[in-house]
């Protein structure tokens, strides 16, 4: 699997708290049964089994058919409960009731329990190291990396004062993570860092 690539955005003087999703190569598919709400839309998708901030597709539904993702895009619902989501983007007000069949289809989450993840940001590939990140307690010279296996996530964290420390404007990073078997696995890609400048500064 080709690992994707996101640049990213470190405020200075902000705390930074960035998720990545893992997943494996299957998809799941799990029935719609109802829309309970029109705006925001609420689909009951029993035991739907996804986690907090996942990308999902909506495919197949009869009606109303603007239900549907488009072609190529992905929307992150909030999970209410087992049963049931939330698509605050969705507004379905005058629209057809729901009429089934209609199918929620997402990338199924990789089981994290046992993994360490470690990430370098670089002025340049290859160049100096600038930050350096781990889930390991031992190895945390700057950020930390929480495995969060119930959202079969990587959290990437620096705290306030280690961002508005940053002297420099941009690097790159990538971020791998470490299987129980050993195998070391891409998570991003080689992609961009920027520091964007902090704004409310409080003496």
């Amino acid at each position: 699997m080709t690992a994707p690539t996101f640049d990213l955005t470190i405020t200075k003087g902000k705390t930074l708290a960035q998720s990545f999703g893992y997943h494996d190569e299957q998809l799941v598919y799990r029935d719609i049964t109802a829309m309970p709400s029109k705006a925001p839309v609420r689909l009951t998708v029993t035991g739907h089994g996804v986690p907090d901030n996942w990308a999902v597709r909506i495919e197949r539904t009869r009606a109303p058919a603007e239900l549907n993702t488009p072609e190529g895009e992905y929307w992150t619902p909030l999970v209410v409960d087992a049963d049931t989501l939330e698509f605050d983007q969705l507004d379905m007000v005058g629209a057809r009731a729901f009429a089934p069949p209609g199918v929620l289809v997402y990338p199924r989450p990789a089981d994290l329990e046992g993994w360490k993840a470690r990430m370098q940001i670089r002025d340049r590939i290859g160049g100096a190291v600038l930050l350096s990140f781990s889930s390991d307690p031992a190895d945390q010279a700057d950020g930390t990396i929480e495995v969060d296996v119930a959202n079969s996530a990587f959290v990437i964290g620096l705290d306030a004062g280690q961002t508005a420390a940053i002297a420099w404007s941009s690097g790159t990073y990538d971020l791998e993570a470490i299987r129980p078997d050993g195998a070391v696995v891409a998570v991003i890609g080689p992609s961009r860092v920027v520091i964007a400048p902090e704004v409310t500064v409080w003496a």
